[in-house]
């Protein structure tokens, strides 16, 4: 795992998915600091999209990491 200051983001702050294929993908939290699995992330209410760079080679995940607490409520629940 990479530290704080080794994880990549955008010039617009959208945070880099990092990852093998065929492994479990992370992102780093700035909240939490740590990296957290994409799974939890995109169960979480600060989670906004997706985006996939020109050259297709990176992910990237949009968080409002300065919103509310609350994870998401699950669809049916």
């Amino acid at each position: 795992m990479a530290d704080a200051t080794e994880h990549k983001r955008s010039p617009e702050g959208w945070l880099e998915v990092e990852g093998e294929t065929g492994k479990p993908h992370t992102v780093y939290c700035p909240r939490q600091e740590k990296d957290t699995p994409l799974i939890q992330c995109l169960m979480c209410k600060r989670y906004r999209s997706l985006a996939i760079d020109p050259s297709g080679q990176t992910i990237y995940l949009d968080c409002n990491h300065s919103g509310p607490d609350e994870p998401a409520t699950a669809p049916g629940a």
